[in-house]
C-alpha cells in the first residue's frame, strides 16, 4: 500500500508497523524523522537506481530462505514470475526456476559458502553444466538435501542444448547481480522481515517508475516480508 503523510501519523497513533512503498521517496525523507521520534524503527530499500542503493539499508534476500524448503519455492518462483517477459510462464521458465531453487539452496546450506545471490550468480556463469552435474551428484541424498537434489533432477532430465539455454536465460534474468551496488546491498542484512511483527517499525521500499530492472527485488521483499509475518503470527497463534 502507498500511505500518504496523514495516513502514516494515523498508523503512529495506533502503533501499527507499517510497510510503505515510495516510488519517489519523497515519502521517506518527510516521515523518517517524525516516525524515528516516535520510537518507530525505520529503514529503506531504495531499489530505484546504482546510486539511490548508496543510500540503502541492506538486505539479504537469500538468507530469506532460512534451511526451508517451501520458503525456496516461493523464493524462486517469485524471482522468475517477477523477470519473465510480460509474465509468461512457459517449459524454459519451469526448468530456469528449478535449477534456481536448487542453486539458492545449494548455496543457503552450504557452509562454505557465503549466503549470498552474487554467490548463486556465479554458480550460473561460471560453472559449465557438466560442473553442476558433478556438484550436484557429489551431494548425498538426506532430508537436507532431498528439494535441492529433486528440483535440480528435473533441470538434468534435459538435454545438453537445453540445458544451455536455461543457464543462459537464468544468467540473464539475474545479472543485475553484476553490479557492485546490488551485490553491496543484498551481501548482508540491516533490514529484520520479522521485527514489525514484534515491535514498531516503518519500512519504506523506493522503486523506479521509469524503468523495471531491480522491480523483481522488490517483489521478492514483499513476498517473502509476507512470509515471515505470517510465520512470526502462526508462531503465536494468532489467526488473523
Amino acid at each position: 500500500p502507498v500511505f500518504a503523510d496523514m495516513e502514516c501519523e494515523a498508523k503512529v497513533e495506533t502503533g501499527e508497523s507499517m510497510l510503505v512503498t515510495d516510488p519517489k521517496g519523497e515519502l521517506y525523507e518527510s516521515m523518517a524523522p517524525y516516525l524515528e521520534s516516535k520510537g518507530y524503527d525505520v529503514k529503506l530499500l531504495d531499489i530505484k537506481d546504482a546510486n539511490g542503493m548508496v543510500h540503502s539499508d541492506s538486505w539479504n534476500c537469500l538468507a530469506e530462505i532460512e534451511g526451508d524448503d517451501l520458503n525456496a519455492q516461493i523464493f524462486a518462483d517469485t524471482i522468475i514470475k517477477n523477470t519473465a517477459g510480460k509474465g509468461k510462464q512457459d517449459f524454459w521458465s519451469d526448468c530456469e526456476m528449478n535449477l534456481l531453487k536448487a542453486l539458492c539452496l545449494y548455496v543457503e546450506r552450504n557452509p562454505n559458502i557465503p549466503t549470498r545471490m552474487c554467490e548463486v550468480y556465479n554458480l550460473i556463469t561460471k560453472r559449465r553444466p557438466e560442473e553442476l552435474d558433478a556438484m550436484f551428484a557429489e551431494l548425498p541424498f538426506n532430508d537436507e538435501t532431498q528439494a535441492a537434489k529433486s528440483a535440480y533432477s528435473i533441470y538434468q532430465q534435459a538435454n545438453d542444448n537445453v540445458k544451455g539455454g536455461v543457464i543462459i536465460g537464468l544468467g540473464s534474468r539475474l545479472q543485475v547481480f553484476q553490479g557492485k551496488a546490488v551485490q553491496d546491498i543484498t551481501n548482508h542484512s540491516e533490514i529484520n522481515l520479522r521485527a514489525p511483527g514484534k515491535r514498531k517499525c516503518a519500512y519504506f521500499c523506493v522503486t523506479s517508475d521509469q524503468q523495471s530492472a531491480f522491480d523483481f527485488l522488490a517483489a521478492l521483499f514483499y513476498s517473502m516480508l509476507f512470509v515471515k509475518l505470517v510465520s512470526f503470527a502462526d508462531s503465536f497463534g494468532f489467526s488473523n
